[in-house]
């Protein structure tokens, strides 16, 4: 079951979040790597399990929808950061005490 994380953090840490989110990403395309080798020299060797081999595949394909989807929350986060470096929201002006008194009456 999927859920959405929501996490508070500065803004001027997003990289830095998106950077931890990514070693994470690292570490499991690694571990699918290693997976896909190791699917790899079962159907090289000399007795051959399909069933086997079938299910460790699926098992790889799975673990890389996955990573896809982290890396593409990641790619959301920082499309985001730099959407908001591109267009910062403009300042609204300070209200003046002659403002604050129209506003009241």
């Amino acid at each position: 079951m999927n859920v959405t994380l929501n996490l508070i953090t500065e803004f001027e840490d997003i990289p830095h979040e998106v950077a931890h989110m990514l070693k994470f990403v690292q570490d499991e395309l690694s571990f699918t790597a290693r997976r896909a080798a190791n699917v790899s020299s079962k159907l090289a060797g000399e007795t051959v399990d399909a069933n086997e081999a079938l299910d460790l595949l699926h098992s790889v394909r799975l673990q890389m929808a996955k990573i896809d989807t982290r890396m593409e929350d990641c790619m959301s986060i920082l499309g985001g950061y730099q959407h908001y470096l591109d267009n910062p929201p403009e300042e609204e002006p300070e209200a003046t005490a002659e403002d604050e008194e129209n506003e009241e009456g």
